[in-house]
């Protein structure tokens, strides 16, 4: 397993990306309404919320795929360009809510999103560094 994905670094970088979307998963499908109001968002956005941890539930599904498959890394490049593609769209929307609207509207900012969306990044161009 730990060969199939290009050795021990990668390994562990698709791990914590693997723990970093069963977190947000969860939270965003059993717990919106909790995040939502700790966000400063009304109490009925958590249907998005609920969309948005379906469709990383979609990725954890594929990425615990990838990690038990047979042929490692290969064939992967759309799935980790696209959920490259979504950590960036989620930095460029709450980065913008956090560094932006606390000033204009008082909203308390909380970093936690900023900072998955980053870490979640830069372990993906680590991964495929290494492949």
């Amino acid at each position: 397993m730990i060969e199939n994905l290009g050795g021990a670094v990668p390994f562990v970088c698709f791990l914590l990306l693997l723990a970093l979307m069963t977190f947000f998963s969860f939270r965003f499908i059993f717990l919106p309404e909790k995040f939502a109001l700790k966000q400063g968002y009304l109490e009925n956005t958590a249907i998005i919320l609920r969309l948005v941890g379906a469709f990383m539930l979609a990725y954890l599904i594929s990425g615990l795929l990838i990690l038990f498959g047979s042929t490692g890394l290969e064939g992967t490049s759309y799935y980790f360009l696209t959920l490259s593609i979504t950590f960036v769209l989620i930095f460029i929307l709450m980065g913008a809510r956090y560094f932006n609207l606390p000033k204009d509207y008082g909203i308390k900012p909380i970093p936690d999103p900023v900072v998955a969306s980053t870490v979640g990044f830069i372990l993906i161009q680590v991964i495929l560094s290494y492949n």
